[in-house]
């Protein structure tokens, strides 16, 4: 395999630029919230400590639709 010459990186470089700027300028998609980053964010009150007393835990809680 041969090395690219300066003109060949010289047109990889300006397609990466072009590329980056229509990327930069398209609107961002909603965040996607794992059920990871939920579980950090759950309440530390008794009825928690029954659900993991009972064998639950905040990753298993996380994942369940809010009551």
């Amino acid at each position: 395999m041969r090395a690219p010459s300066a003109e060949e990186l010289a047109a990889i470089a300006a397609a990466y630029a072009i590329v980056s700027a229509a990327r930069a300028a398209e609107v961002p998609a909603e965040p996607i919230v794992s059920r990871w980053a939920l579980a950090a964010r759950l309440r530390d009150d008794e009825a928690d400590a029954r659900t993991v007393a009972t064998g639950g835990n905040r990753w298993a809680r996380a994942s369940r639709p809010a009551r």
